[in-house]
């Protein structure tokens, strides 16, 4: 929420810039540091460019975790919205 809030829309990974503000918005939001300046974030990533790459390594992962997920589950919605079709058929 803090993104939006920041960049007025949701993210949505299109370009370098975005993802920098992303990242910012998630440090500010988990350290609670609200003294950290986005300029000062900017040179820490550049003297430190490792970490962004693998902010996005890592959250690219994490979404194709949730997508893996979601699959598996839907045969099991199905299954079980298949069921329920039966069970209101045998009342």
């Amino acid at each position: 929420m803090l993104f939006e809030d920041a960049v007025g829309h949701t993210f949505t990974a299109q370009n370098e810039s975005e993802w920098l503000q992303y990242l910012f918005c998630t440090l500010v939001a988990l350290t609670k540091d609200e003294t950290l300046k986005f300029d000062d974030f900017l040179d820490w990533i550049s003297e430190n460019p490792t970490v962004f790459y693998d902010f996005i390594e890592w959250y690219s992962d994490y979404q194709q975790s949730v997508m893996n997920l979601r699959k598996k589950a839907e045969p099991e919605q199905q299954t079980d919205s298949k069921k329920k079709v039966r069970r209101s058929r045998k009342k």
